[in-house]
């Protein structure tokens, strides 16, 4: 199914599109981003082995750090989602507030 345009969706259903997008975002930092993260930072933060340090390829760094800004770019288009629902609720409001 087509997503309507934010303009034509009544102020309740953006509440509850924005609150969608909401909790998407933060369910995607906590179980996909920050992972990510973490992963990377576990692969090139050196360590205190003194015996033998693992090798680290340089591919696989590049693998790690191309799914953290793939991970990255996922997240700046659903804030940048939220935030045309919080402009359009605000858009919304307005008319009411006035009255």
């Amino acid at each position: 199914m087509a997503e309507r345009p934010i303009e034509q969706l009544t102020l309740v259903d953006m509440f509850k599109e924005c609150d969608l997008v909401a909790r998407g975002i933060v369910d995607h930092l906590e179980r996909g981003f920050l992972p990510k993260v973490q992963d990377l930072e576990r692969l090139v933060r050196p360590t205190e082995e003194v015996t033998a340090p693992q090798e680290v390829s340089d591919l696989r760094v590049r693998n790690y750090a191309a799914a953290v800004i793939s991970s990255d770019n996922f997240t700046h288009e659903h804030c940048c989602k939220l935030d045309r629902f919080i402009q359009a609720i605000d858009s919304g409001l307005k008319p009411e507030i006035n009255e």
